[in-house]
């Protein structure tokens, strides 16, 4: 399962379950990477959203928002892993995805956009800034060469997601402190009212990930992840 399929699948899920073509919200796609970065199995995440809206109906409850099954999801991503205790789980090799050439070239592009977008001068951040965006600026012209030659999707995310994260790091790095807490204390007024629903580990991984998400804006630094395509 790939990064891609993760967000999609339960984003298609719960808009099916819903009955309406909701939007997620930020904190709804917050929520999501929390759990993807957890490595909490998608199946556990579809079959706790399946089992919170059999209960909706009912209580005839509508449900709005993904962290009304934050809970159940937390419950039976708990009950899998006390499953697993004394088990061997086998590791599946992933299947190789070659993308058909009516998509390459729209991926070559993104890559080429980001590539050029991480050389630009962003005066509101270090001096390390430079050095570390012109060398993952390298790796994506590394990524994209290879990628011309084996339009392999599962390695080519594999890849980008792995350089987001590294921005993502060097960001934190690279921002001032007072710039850093300015936009960590509106994200927590924000949460505020959510707070109490989330347990401590899900609310820091969602408080990191809005931060990181606003960071991006700030620099105009989108993912590269096709995800965001």
């Amino acid at each position: 399962m790939n990064y891609f399929n993760y967000f999609s699948e339960i984003e298609e899920t719960f808009v099916r379950l819903r009955g309406k073509n909701l939007l997620l919200s930020p904190l709804d796609w917050a929520l999501i990477e929390a759990w993807k970065e957890r490595e909490i199995p998608l199946h556990i995440v579809l079959r706790a959203l399946e089992n919170v809206f059999d209960a909706q109906k009912l209580k005839q409850k509508q449900i709005k928002s993904l962290l009304y099954c934050r809970e159940e999801v937390e419950k039976s991503f708990m009950a899998w892993q006390n499953a697993q205790i004394g088990s061997v789980e086998k590791v599946e090799k992933l299947e190789t995805v070659i993308l058909p050439e009516s998509e390459q070239s729209e991926i070559l592009q993104h890559l080429r956009t980001a590539h050029q977008n991480l050389l630009k001068r962003r005066e509101n951040l270090n001096h390390d800034w430079q050095s570390v965006s012109t060398r993952i600026a390298a790796n994506i012209a590394e990524i994209a060469i290879k990628f011309k030659g084996n339009a392999d999707f599962e390695t080519l995310e594999t890849k980008l997601h792995e350089l987001d994260n590294k921005i993502d790091a060097a960001l934190l790095e690279s921002t001032a402190p007072n710039v850093l807490s300015q936009v960590k204390t509106e994200l927590e007024t924000n949460l505020r009212s959510h707070k109490k629903a989330m347990n401590a580990a899900i609310y820091e991984q969602t408080l990191t990930n809005l931060t990181l998400k606003a960071l991006r804006e700030k620099a105009d630094l989108p993912k590269f992840s096709l995800f965001y395509l």
